[in-house]
């Protein structure tokens, strides 16, 4: 069977607040999310909840034993999970690995039982963390078919004691407050502008800066700009307002690269869409 083959699938069922449909095109790596769907409807699960966050783990063999099914392809691992017997009845969950990312999707009648199904989750699927060799998870965004997707690696990273030297000392004395422990993002975001002629150290600078940030700033890199700057609104907020990791305290840093034009007042003009 060909995995990457579609078809079109629609799902009638009855639940409380009436009939619904589902019509989907599906490509069957990601049949789960209709399975998932079609079983919250079908039981009239009233509660659902979603989260994603870089993590560790590397298979799902943590919670293979409740799995109803699963699907695997190249790039994405995918189990739909019957937590009935850990959570109460009618509780499911699907949870998908791919590119270091754990994406979860819960379901439950009572609301309380979803933070419950989540932190269990998490602890089968543990978050990445910066490791004391010095590497550091980053989430990569791009935009698609199947609209924003964020997959996550983890990257070595110098730190900035290390290659400070390597920069003038003008550069130093302003990147000095960043690297500082005690700096903080002024209230609703900050914007950091760094420009220079390639080949620079920009790039590396950025990574030291992950690694000085690593306790309490998660970084987010978009691999095309353009389009989140561009006609897709959707991507723009996805990215902005994702609380994938649902820690308030942690700041989040998105790395832009080769934006210039794209921030620019004419940037429309610039970029061919005036």
């Amino acid at each position: 069977m060909n995995t990457q083959s579609t078809t079109e699938q629609h799902v009638r069922a009855a639940a409380p607040w009436g009939n619904l449909a589902i019509s989907e095109q599906l490509s069957l790596p990601y049949l789960g999310d209709t399975q998932f769907a079609a079983l919250v409807l079908e039981r009239g699960i009233a509660h659902t909840a979603e989260a994603h966050w870089p993590t560790s783990a590397r298979s799902l063999d943590a919670v293979l034993p409740h799995a109803l099914t699963t699907a695997r392809s190249q790039r994405v691992e995918s189990a739909l999970l019957d937590v009935e017997p850990l959570f109460g009845e009618r509780c499911l969950a699907l949870v998908s690995l791919r590119g270091g990312t754990a994406s979860v999707r819960v379901a439950a009648p009572e609301l309380v039982a979803l933070p419950e199904i989540e932190g269990w989750l998490r602890d089968c699927f543990p978050p990445a963390e910066a490791s004391a060799d010095r590497l550091v998870p980053i989430s990569f965004w791009s935009y698609g078919s199947c609209g924003a997707t964020t997959i996550s690696r983890t990257i070595a990273v110098p730190t900035w004691e290390e290659i400070r030297d390597n920069y003038p000392h003008a550069l130093r004395e302003r990147l000095a407050p960043l690297v500082d422990p005690s700096f903080r993002p002024a209230e609703g975001g900050r914007l950091v502008l760094w420009h220079g002629p390639p080949g620079t150290g920009k790039t590396y600078a950025l990574r030291a800066l992950a690694w000085e940030w690593r306790a309490r700033c998660d970084l987010h890199y978009v691999v095309d700009p353009e389009v989140l700057f561009g006609e897709r609104a959707d991507y723009l907020l996805e990215v902005v307002l994702d609380d994938g990791d649902g820690d308030d305290e942690r700041w989040r840093l998105l790395v832009l690269e080769d934006t210039g034009e794209l921030l620019a007042a004419d940037a429309k003009e610039q970029t061919g869409q005036g």
